[in-house]
């Protein structure tokens, strides 16, 4: 298990825009970062200060994680990563919030704009322009942000019972290094596939030291 001192680890997988050119194109015509998710709600908001987690994509996963539990993110595969996934972000959840309204109303309180995978009134979704609905069969075909929040992330916000801001441990947005295959097969026993994508996978210590020597992140 990812247990450290009560702190969880967990190996998660999300989709950026620099998962394909369409999104790549995006990125590079609206002057974002390419990193960042692909989708009109970002799950995790990176660019957030402070990141927001907010359970969008997993919305049954999120109600066991804990404040001090660590999320390290890697790219889904992709063509356009035949080297392997790239390790983006690790983020340590610091306060916990037990809606969406309640988090949004403490970014607000604090000075902070509201994260846009904070789903309150008043906080639209990202412009469709500024997003890749291609990323998958099930949102291929919306041309307008507001009709795939209401299908999609609206009915999922509702079962969110839980929710985070978090402090980025590590976060590269633009150049991410690469975890080759052999990492996954020596240390996982073969590539984490589905199961990063629906709930986190656990990754004991041991795994995620051998992780950020691998790609050679150093933590103060």
């Amino acid at each position: 298990m990812g247990l450290v001192g009560g702190t969880m680890i967990y190996l998660l997988s999300y989709c950026p825009l620099a998962n394909s050119r369409f999104g790549r194109d995006v990125a590079d015509r609206n002057g974002i970062l390419p990193y960042v998710d692909a989708s009109c709600r970002r799950e995790p908001d990176f660019e957030s200060p402070p990141p927001f987690v907010s359970g969008l994509c997993r919305p049954s996963f999120i109600g066991s994680l804990s404040v001090g539990d660590l999320l390290v993110y890697v790219t889904k595969q992709s063509t356009l990563h035949r080297e392997g996934r790239m390790l983006v972000a690790i983020l340590e959840l610091n306060q916990v919030f037990g809606s969406h309204a309640i988090a949004g109303a403490w970014y607000q309180a604090n000075g902070f704009q509201r994260p846009s995978n904070c789903i309150v009134p008043g906080n639209d979704p990202v412009p469709i322009h500024m997003t890749n609905p291609k990323m998958t069969t099930g949102t291929a075909n919306f041309t307008d942000s507001r009709v795939w929040d209401r299908a999609v992330y609206v009915p999922r916000a509702r079962q969110c019972v839980r929710c985070f801001s978090s402090s980025a441990v590590y976060l590269n947005l633009r150049f991410p290094p690469t975890v080759n295959t052999k990492f996954w097969i020596d240390w996982l026993g073969g590539d984490p596939g589905q199961r990063t994508q629906n709930v986190g996978l656990p990754l004991r210590r041991d795994v995620y030291d051998a992780l950020l020597k691998h790609v050679g992140i150093e933590l103060d």
